[in-house]
């Protein structure tokens, strides 16, 4: 997989990269193994005031999303 993001940089990916799109909504591709020793999956979280309590954090309120991988078959 090849293409030019909106920023005019190209990309090449090959079987098994991820395609990463950024809360921006700019795309890369990261190469398969960096992508799996960096990212980890996560259980979703169903009440996020019950994950914070008892802590001093409040959820927040705009939601920044993090990349959203698509594996290229």
């Amino acid at each position: 997989m090849s293409f030019v993001d909106a920023l005019g940089r190209e990309h090449h990916g090959q079987k098994g990269d991820y395609l990463v799109e950024s809360s921006d909504g700019l795309q890369r591709i990261a190469p398969q193994q960096i992508f799996e020793d960096i990212y980890v999956p996560m259980e979703p979280v169903r009440n996020v005031n019950a994950a914070l309590a008892g802590r001093n954090l409040q959820p927040p309120s705009v939601s920044r999303a993090s990349p959203r991988p698509v594996l290229i078959a």
